[in-house]
């Protein structure tokens, strides 16, 4: 009997502290009820902020080797505004991130360092930085990275908007206007993406050196004529030194090429 009565007094004391813990939580839940309903909403933002800096959402890059490695290898497309342009045809570009904070960019009054980028697959002639210095100085730009080299510079593919729905390739518009010539990149012969890069700036050299644009301009029809004998002249002379001493019995042997045409007759 003795036990029973201290059991009870032990049974009523364990429920009303567990009413009276129920009916807090009622009440700070009652008296909260919109910081409550803020929870999930942060709790996302913050989740998002985390993905965020893992994908270098926040990050201006300044050199290429703060460009994360897998950001070359899987080519992704980065943002940029070309601040100069070198004598050499390097690009130096000033990196914008995906996300980009105003606030922080007005706080920050020195200049940060600029990125080396070349075109990639293009070996630039004299008439193509006129042409870069009118079409892309101080212009944003979107750069893909091919590779990064030993000096520190990074091969790029450069595009630039056009219109609201089009881009331009730069590399690809150099080389179809005489401006550049097409130049291997190595290390890059198993890369999917560069081998059609490749073979796109192939087929607009190709089209260049057909229609004579830029370096590949050719003298008028009548010019050609003109020094079509002087032309004949000096191959047989350099054949002649080559195969025969004295350059006898060439004419039989030697193949002309007529001055209306650019290929070899065969």
């Amino acid at each position: 009997m003795r036990e029973t009565i201290r059991a009870q007094p032990n049974d009523e004391t364990k429920s009303s502290l567990v009413s009276l813990f129920t009916q807090r939580c009622f009440d700070f839940i009652e008296n909260n009820v919109r910081a409550i309903r803020y929870i999930p909403s942060g709790l996302a933002a913050l989740g998002l902020v985390i993905i965020a800096r893992k994908l270098y959402m926040f990050n201006r890059f300044t050199t290429a080797q703060q460009i994360p490695a897998e950001f070359i290898v899987q080519h992704f497309r980065l943002k940029g505004i070309v601040k100069n342009i070198t004598p050499s045809g390097e690009l130096q570009v000033e990196h914008v991130p995906i996300i980009a904070w105003r606030i922080f960019r007005r706080w920050n009054h020195h200049a940060s360092p600029l990125l080396p980028v070349r075109l990639g697959g293009c070996e630039l002639t004299d008439g193509a930085l006129p042409w870069l210095n009118d079409s892309i100085t101080e212009k944003r730009i979107w750069f893909r990275a091919l590779q990064v080299s030993t000096d520190g510079h990074i091969e790029c593919i450069v595009t630039k908007r056009k219109r609201i729905l089009s881009n331009i390739c730069i590399n690809e518009v150099l080389i179809k206007n005489g401006l550049a010539k097409v130049k291997h990149i190595e290390g890059l012969a198993n890369d999917r993406l560069y081998i059609k890069f490749s073979e796109k700036l192939v087929k607009a050299e190709m089209r260049a050196d057909k229609r004579g644009k830029g370096i590949w301009k050719r003298p008028p029809l009548t010019e050609r004529i003109r020094n079509y004998p002087g032309y004949v002249k000096r191959r047989i002379m350099d054949y002649g030194n080559e195969r025969y001493e004295g350059g006898k019995s060439l004419l039989r042997r030697f193949k002309f090429r007529l001055p209306w045409r650019h290929k070899d007759k065969k």
